[in-house]
């Protein structure tokens, strides 16, 4: 018989777990790049001043891609265990190999990665978009390439990096970034009622973190089929505790708006 079942929850927990440590990870390794970067450059230019960077994050930013992925994995491990467990198995007979012995779930061989988008969508006939089945693969092509070549070769890894954040983040918890970090600081022992304070703080510089540091507007062009280039980036009237710090909201035209902070959007 099999034990050490995993249970569905667990591992939704953990795939937000992996999601909370790639933002405190991005958050904490930038940090000082972020805060020189409120200073006018000395003999360079902006872009080429976040351009070297980036350079010497290359290590962190290839280690990111595998961080992300194993989120949207154990994600997606999470929703086909939902619905049957033995269903992340490679091999059903593996349950029964040898019923006079206890054999832990976690010796068994589970389904390979590629195959879990095709499997829960069969199992449960709800559909991911078009976009996380894209992303997705493109992030296993990438974590494979980390593991046995060291790079994944990206022309452009710190884009693609916030990319399939913002891909998974909407997948994953499907709510705004500041509920996120609400969630992140009560996992860190928060009270709920100090967690709601502090987070706009953290949003807020997270958020004005990835406008200085990475090309976000690339980023969530590539993110949103409906959009093909950033206007301009306004205060956000619901969430004037983050637009005190920074602009949240990106229009992308008159009628498309995202607000990265509390989700408020339009034609997106």
């Amino acid at each position: 018989m099999l034990s050490d079942l995993p249970k569905h929850e667990e591992l939704l927990l953990s795939a937000k777990r992996s999601m909370f440590f790639f933002i405190k990870s991005l958050t904490s390794t930038f940090n000082d790049d972020y805060d020189n970067c409120k200073q006018p450059p000395i003999g360079q230019t902006d872009a080429e001043r976040v351009d070297a960077i980036m350079l010497s994050k290359e290590s962190f930013l290839q280690t990111s891609l595998m961080i992300l992925f194993n989120s949207a994995e154990i994600y997606l491990k999470s929703k086909i265990a939902e619905i049957n467990v033995f269903l992340l198995l490679s091999d059903i007979n593996q349950a029964k190999r040898n019923p006079q012995k206890e054999t832990s779930f976690y010796d068994c061989y589970s389904i390979d990665a590629r195959q879990l988008p095709a499997i829960y969508e069969g199992i449960s006939g709800n559909f991911f978009s078009s976009e996380f089945h894209k992303y997705y693969e493109e992030m296993r092509i990438d974590r494979n390439r980390v593991i046995h070549l060291g790079s994944s070769k990206k022309t452009n890894t710190s884009k693609q990096l916030i990319v399939y954040f913002f891909c998974l983040h909407q997948v994953i918890f499907g709510n705004s970034i500041n509920d996120t970090f609400v969630e992140l600081l009560v996992e860190e022992g928060i009270t709920k009622e100090e967690a709601l304070d502090l987070a706009p703080t953290y949003t807020a510089d997270f958020i004005d973190q990835l406008k200085t540091l990475f090309p976000i507007g690339e980023s969530l062009i590539a993110s949103f089929s409906a959009v093909s280039k950033i206007r301009e980036w306004e205060s956000c009237s619901t969430c004037s505790a983050v637009s005190s710090i920074t602009e949240p909201k990106v229009f992308f035209s008159k009628n498309k708006f995202l607000c990265l902070s509390c989700g408020e959007s339009s034609g997106v």
